[in-house]
């Protein structure tokens, strides 16, 4: 995951977590979570999360990452749809 990150062009804008294959987070997650975010917030990254399962939604939302992202709700909310929402503020997926 670090050489993921370093090997990240400097024009990324957006950085999309699915989540569609995560069962659940603990305590620890999600704050190695939120130190990504951080991250990627730091260099300017704006950080999207997209099919999480309702019980992590609700983690999310519980836990303030939600907020801090900008997002309503990671429920339901799938790859294409996200795609969609970025191009209407100009963001092309790579």
């Amino acid at each position: 995951f670090e050489r993921t990150l370093a090997g990240l062009h400097d024009k990324t804008r957006v950085m999309i977590l699915r989540l569609g294959r995560v069962p659940f987070a603990d305590a620890t997650a999600m704050h190695a979570l939120a130190d990504v975010v951080r991250h990627f917030q730091q260099r300017h990254i704006r950080v999207r999360v997209c099919e999480a399962n309702p019980r992590l939604a609700n983690k999310l939302r519980d836990f303030g990452l939600l907020e801090k992202l900008g997002q309503q709700d990671a429920l339901g909310i799938g790859l294409r749809t996200l795609y969609t929402k970025l191009k209407q503020y100009g963001v092309e997926p790579a």
